[in-house]
């Protein structure tokens, strides 16, 4: 539970001590097409929303030397079912063990040793028909970071000399799209960074890939 991970150099300390970005995943909630939250009534488990901090996780063991495009990296895979039947989310964190460049076709990036790379992955959902649900709302914050710096056009944010990219583009049942015009969101609260990613309505899953590099 909590919904946080945390990437670090285990020769600079433990966990909770050593430098390295804080993810937090804040909340997901569906809307409809005016951002108006959808499907909030009823039992707990069949609200179309979910509070990390209580959610259940499956966390594999790592796998080594995953092709990452045309890098390797170590990945580290996490899961959890929503609700009653609602969707399922999964993230894939990968640490970068041999150079190369790596994207989504049309966004690519350049990874080298150590940085970080993530894949945000919902595998199901069911959107409400109640009130026709027309996106998901994916709340995260990064800390552990000094000095944030949002770039002009959202593309990433710079914390020194750490870079967190951002694509506008998500992949919807196999296809490359664009997030609605604005997203993601971003906003500083003093060395936090907080973000929004919209995934427009899909049918069978949706994926993003965020990612640090130096």
């Amino acid at each position: 539970q909590s919904g946080k991970f945390k990437v670090y150099d285990d020769e600079l300390g433990n966990q909770g001590s050593a430098p390295g970005p804080l993810v937090t995943m804040d909340g997901l909630t569906e809307v409809d097409a005016d951002g108006n939250a959808v499907c909030q009534t009823g039992p707990k488990d069949d609200k179309h929303t979910v509070n990390f901090p209580t959610q259940d996780f499956t966390i594999d063991p790592v796998v080594p030397d995953v092709s990452l495009g045309e890098a390797k990296a170590n990945m580290v895979r996490f899961y959890t079912d929503i609700g009653n039947n609602i969707g399922s989310l999964q993230v894939d964190t990968y640490v970068v063990s041999e150079s190369g460049t790596a994207g989504n076709g049309e966004e690519e990036w350049t990874f080298n040793v150590g940085d970080m790379k993530w894949n945000i992955v919902f595998n199901s959902w069911n959107f409400c028909t109640a009130v026709p649900g027309a996106f998901l709302d994916f709340d995260i914050s990064v800390s552990g970071l000094e000095n944030p710096v949002i770039a002009d056009d959202n593309s990433y944010v710079t914390f020194g000399n750490t870079t967190l990219v951002l694509a506008k583009n998500v992949l919807l049942d196999g296809e490359l799209a664009e997030m609605p015009e604005g997203y993601p969101t971003i906003s500083i609260q003093g060395q936090r960074v907080d973000i929004t990613f919209r995934f427009p309505k899909f049918n069978t899953n949706a994926t993003y890939d965020p990612g640090f590099v130096d």
